[in-house]
């Protein structure tokens, strides 16, 4: 697959050089794409039917993220293992149905604490709950990104908990520093990171860290883990920083239909959740404008497609 940029503005052009230097970027940026052999075989053909990888290495049969929910919600469970490392515990299921195997990831972590003095973070109250994990999938349709896995609701064992497509053939930031896994397309890295910025700041993602960003064979990153995300505070997270935006991203905040977002969030956030959710959006959008009338819409604004 082959990536083309249109419209790279040009701050980002221009600090570029100047980002690799900057130790915690080139912390992540030294770590980012698999080498070229590990690419499946037959990719240009596959990629035309389904943007999902099997346990086999072999695209899945979907064409649609309603199918792959559906699959979530009802395929059987043949096979399942605790993922070690986290304290929430969430399990690595095998899913079949209908000739089809694919894998997920099932967390019911639920948490919830007062709130903790000198912690800005949890200033109103710290929640870690699986129900966010649905909530930033949904989002972020709404928003027009693809960068989360699909994630629903299920129960199993009478255990409400999220399922999620598990991302195949990925590895995480942290793996990759560990391997010593040279980047290409550093560039790419650059955009995505700057969009999973922006989202980090809507939903307030403190928690954002190497452990949990996925790069996948195709250079794609993915957003996972966000069962901390969605505080009840209004302002935005500061840890991210923001300096360009993808247009698409730009005109889903712009454009967000607020009656929709409430509609498909509700099963899964508060209220107050949902309203420090929109006086985040306004913000973001506010500071965004600031930019673009300081800058030009050129300088903050970047399109890039895949081809």
């Amino acid at each position: 697959m082959k990536t083309s940029y249109i419209g790279a503005p040009a701050t980002c052009r221009k600090s570029f050089s100047t980002a690799l230097l900057l130790g915690a970027t080139v912390l992540l940026v030294a770590a980012i794409f698999l080498p070229q052999a590990a690419f499946p075989q037959s990719h240009d053909d596959a990629l035309a039917g389904s943007r999902w990888l099997g346990p086999d290495g072999q695209f899945l049969p979907f064409t649609q993220d309603e199918e792959v929910l559906s699959f979530l919600a009802t395929a059987e469970v043949v096979d399942s293992e605790e993922i070690t490392g986290t304290s929430s515990r969430p399990l690595k299921l095998t899913l079949k149905k209908d000739g089809i195997t694919a894998h997920a990831i099932f967390r019911t972590v639920n948490v919830e604490r007062d709130a903790m003095r000198n912690v800005q973070e949890h200033a109103r109250g710290f929640r870690d709950f699986y129900g966010y994990e649905v909530a930033a999938y949904e989002l972020s349709r709404l928003l027009g990104l693809d960068n989360v896995p699909p994630a629903t609701l299920r129960t199993l064992d009478d255990q409400e908990g999220s399922i999620q497509l598990w991302v195949e053939q990925a590895m995480g930031v942290e793996d990759r520093i560990e391997k010593g896994i040279d980047p290409n397309h550093q560039q790419l890295w650059l955009f995505q990171k700057q969009n999973m910025a922006v989202f980090d700041n809507l939903i307030f993602n403190f928690d954002r860290n190497p452990g949990n960003i996925l790069i996948d064979i195709q250079g794609k990153v993915w957003f996972v883990d966000h069962t901390r995300s969605f505080k009840m505070l209004p302002s935005l997270n500061g840890r991210s920083e923001m300096r360009v935006c993808e247009r698409k991203l730009y005109e889903g905040l712009r454009d967000l239909d607020t009656a929709l977002l409430q509609e498909r969030l509700d099963p899964y956030l508060r209220q107050t959740e949902i309203d420090a959710l929109l006086k985040r959006r306004q913000k973001l959008l506010r500071l965004l404008d600031r930019k673009i009338a300081q800058k030009g819409e050129d300088a903050i604004l970047f399109s890039f497609v895949r081809t």
